[in-house]
């Protein structure tokens, strides 16, 4: 309740705005109302890195334009292209539902508390306004707009100048990325930011925030958090669709043309995993931007709000995608480090047999549910080609599924 006081009514000495104000009093307002109805206000939380945007923080398209000193603007606009094309329709199945859907924006980003300063070769913690700080997070309200609004409530240690224009750079990158969901999402009231340091606290954020746990999803594409009930586990938003990446390529050779990167800039990228470059080189020496491409549709389940229950929206969801996209995800994140309820023996097995990881989400449908989509789940993996191994990886992981499921349900009675 505090803070979310403070990210719209700007009662801390920041730029106030009206239009928040009135945007979340009206929410009280509906959500007690609908309350006593039995409905309310639904909260969707967002990841940033590879959920709601492509790439990570480090992403080597914003660093660039930085890098070579391109304005605020344009980082804003890049971001504006670089939303997932999956969150739109998300959102909208989210108002189907509820009365009112907040949204709020998660990113574990330790360098923004911790702060590892390879000007001096020691680590910091970074403060902002006391009333920023709680359970070892910080929230940025929504009142904050620049930088320079976050910076002006800067309470840590004195920082180098090098120090400053890298946090600045980092704050830049993370306001641009919010910009682009208000405009992709068109949202009267910028999300509040919510950092942490360490694993991410659905229960500890929700009281700070003052929102009902039991009607809030995290996406994110995190395999470590798969198994709590209010948290949607995707995959890593890696490539874009052709029209879309056609975009961003335009768009950075328009503003920032690859032949004018600079020596060290072009090495920087190069550094890069071969899969994650932003530039190619030729033969000749000729440099261009790149992105890849998305080879298949993927889309992101819509969990039901009845009474707050986690249940798939529609059974078409549960679409089997294809095994690069577990192999990539499994090289990014890891499997079976210690994530609850046997998440990790799970996604190490729908990986195997190249099944959707939605089909053992905390949204999957129920047992009846299940049964019926053993038989849709092996056909698929023989209209793929699957090998007898592939079967019985995909009837493996759907055991287990089952177990996981009944488990839960004897949990709930």
């Amino acid at each position: 309740e505090r803070l979310l006081r403070q990210s719209s009514l700007g009662d801390i000495g920041l730029r106030g705005d009206a239009s928040c104000r009135d945007a979340v009093l009206q929410g009280r307002e509906r959500d007690s109302a609908a309350q006593a109805q039995g409905g309310g206000n639904a909260t969707l939380i967002l990841d940033l890195d590879e959920t709601s945007i492509y790439g990570n923080d480090g992403n080597d398209l914003p660093i660039s334009l930085q890098w070579m000193g391109r304005p605020t603007e344009d980082i804003r606009q890049l971001y504006k292209l670089l939303v997932s094309p999956y969150l739109r329709e998300v959102y909208d199945g989210f108002q189907q539902q509820a009365q009112g859907v907040s949204v709020v924006v998660y990113s574990r980003r330790p360098q923004m508390l911790t702060y590892k300063s390879s000007f001096r070769g020691t680590s910091f913690e970074l403060r902002y306004h006391p009333d920023w700080h709680s359970n070892d997070q910080v929230y940025f309200p929504s009142s904050v707009h620049t930088v320079d609004d976050i910076m002006a409530q800067y309470t840590g240690p004195p920082l180098l100048p090098e120090e400053d224009t890298d946090i600045r750079s980092s704050l830049e990158r993370l306001l641009a990325a919010r910009s682009a969901l208000v405009s992709e999402l068109g949202l009267s009231c910028p999300p509040v930011i919510t950092i942490t340091g360490g694993i991410k606290d659905l229960e500890a954020t929700s009281r700070d925030m003052g929102f009902t746990l039991g009607k809030a999803f995290l996406y994110d594409d995190n395999v470590d958090l798969a198994g709590h009930p209010n948290v949607i586990t995707v995959l890593p938003v890696q490539s874009l669709p052709e029209e879309r990446s056609r975009a961003v390529l335009e768009f950075m050779e328009e503003r920032l043309p690859a032949r004018l990167l600079d020596t060290e800039l072009v090495d920087f990228l190069l550094e890069s995993k071969p899969a994650e470059r932003a530039i190619q080189v030729d033969q000749r020496g000729d440099v261009t931007w790149r992105l890849p491409t998305q080879q298949h549709k993927v889309k992101w389940v819509v969990p039901s709000l009845a009474a707050g229950a986690a249940k798939s929206a529609r059974d078409g969801e549960l679409e089997l995608q294809p095994r690069q996209h577990f192999k990539q995800q499994a090289q990014h994140a890891g499997v079976g480090r210690g994530a609850p309820m046997g998440a990790g023996r799970l996604e190490a097995a729908s990986m195997r047999a190249h099944v959707c990881p939605s089909l053992f989400s905390p949204v999957t449908p129920d047992i009846e549910d299940s049964m019926r989509m053993r038989g849709h789940g092996e056909e698929i993996v023989k209209d793929k080609g699957g090998s007898r191994d592939d079967m019985n990886a995909a009837a493996e992981a759907l055991r287990l599924h089952l177990e996981a499921v009944a488990a839960r349900s004897e949990c709930l009675r």
